[in-house]
């Protein structure tokens, strides 16, 4: 079901921030804690920009206006589109959608990038609070533990995801 900035199924409900448009609260039935990483900055899905090579200088979320509009409302399907301006961008839309019986959480977000020549960045984060968590990304022809699977001194400023990326622990 969606209600103002609330999705939720049998399995799972969340909150949208409506400053940053980023997923503020994330409760899975039959586990007693928030999966949203509180003692870290912003949301899970939250937009990051970075202008220049100093990360620390220059990180900046969305502007204003946003807007968080009902796409579906359930009880089947639900959906939240979330519309804002964006550092770097024309405009940024990302939709939030559970299904009910699934015990997962669609994103699918559209960036409208300008053009721009200085050196940026521009990123969605996923502070997640799970602890002891394993990481395992389904990247090509093989499941990979990162971190673990890796050779020494292999670079890791991206990973080919294909399908999904799975932080679980027991």
């Amino acid at each position: 079901m969606a209600v103002g900035s609330r999705l939720s199924n049998e399995r799972l409900s969340l909150e949208i921030d409506e400053h940053s448009g980023a997923i503020s609260s994330l409760q899975y039935r039959g586990i007693d804690a928030d999966l949203v990483d509180a003692n870290q900055p912003g949301g899970l899905n939250d937009y990051l920009y970075i202008l220049g090579r100093d990360p620390d200088k220059n990180r900046t979320a969305p502007e204003r206006p946003m807007t968080i509009t009902v796409e579906d409302e359930g009880p089947l399907v639900a959906t939240l589109r979330i519309e804002s301006d964006a550092p770097g961008c024309n405009g940024l839309v990302r939709r939030v959608r559970v299904v009910e019986g699934l015990g997962y959480v669609e994103l699918t977000n559209t960036v409208d990038k300008l053009k721009e020549r200085r050196p940026e960045g521009a990123y969605f984060s996923f502070p997640f609070n799970i602890p002891n968590a394993i990481s395992r990304v389904d990247a090509p022809l093989a499941v990979v533990q990162v971190e673990k699977d890796q050779l020494p001194g292999a670079n890791r400023n991206f990973y080919c995801v294909q399908r999904w990326v799975d932080l679980s622990s027991d």
